[in-house]
């Protein structure tokens, strides 16, 4: 009897290792390694009886390279806005008219009818001053009249009473009669103005009811 000679294939396997790369900013390549079989027929020599060389078939597994592309984000540019400086409006002042002349006001006032030794409603007289400092020596009324009260400058001893160019002060006026009849009387200011002195006729009826 001959021995028979069979053929075994022999496999080996070597594994590859995988190197995955990776960039930012730039695209990059990752190169992953896939084992593929290769076989390869090596000649094996077997003794048999009648002396015949049988090849074994050997397996060697080859590792290839496989590329894949990993996108890369490109950054987005924002734009900022720039503000806007809004101008600033300059209000010029309007210049305030000052009289040319010293005035006192109203020129008359009529109180009506009144009840003698009783006083009347306050009526109010405006002394204004022109474009020069305007100095007061003094003021007379009647003797049926009274002034309540004053904002003017009262002049004393070794004191100017005065007023500055534009400025003005009031008289409080009451009306107090002290007969029965129509009552006609003045309230006089004295100054350095041109004509010395402002007047406002005064007038009034007094009654007994």
């Amino acid at each position: 009897m001959t021995p028979t000679t069979t053929a075994t294939p022999t496999g080996t396997a070597t594994p590859t290792p995988t190197n995955t790369a990776t960039a930012t900013g730039t695209p990059t390549e990752t190169t992953t390694a896939t084992p593929t079989a290769t076989t390869t027929a090596s000649p094996t020599s077997t003794p048999t009886a009648t002396g015949t060389s049988t090849p074994t078939s050997t397996t060697t597994a080859t590792s290839t390279p496989t590329t894949t592309r990993t996108p890369t984000a490109t950054p987005t540019r924002t734009t900022t806005p720039t503000p806007t400086i809004a101008p600033t409006r300059t209000t010029t002042p309007t210049p305030t008219s000052i009289p040319s002349a010293t005035t006192l006001m109203p020129s008359s006032i009529n109180f009506g009818t009144v009840k003698i030794y009783r006083g009347s409603v306050a009526q109010t007289v405006t002394l204004t001053n022109g474009r020069g400092v305007l100095t007061i020596s003094g003021w007379t009324i009647g003797a049926d009249f009274v002034i309540a009260s004053t904002t003017c400058p009262v002049p004393m001893f070794h004191t100017l009473a005065q007023l500055q160019p534009g400025q003005s002060c009031t008289f409080q006026i009451v009306f107090q009669p002290q007969t029965v009849g129509t009552i006609s009387e003045q309230l006089r200011v004295f100054d350095s103005a041109p004509g010395g002195s402002q007047k406002v006729q005064l007038q009034g009826v007094g009654s007994r009811k």
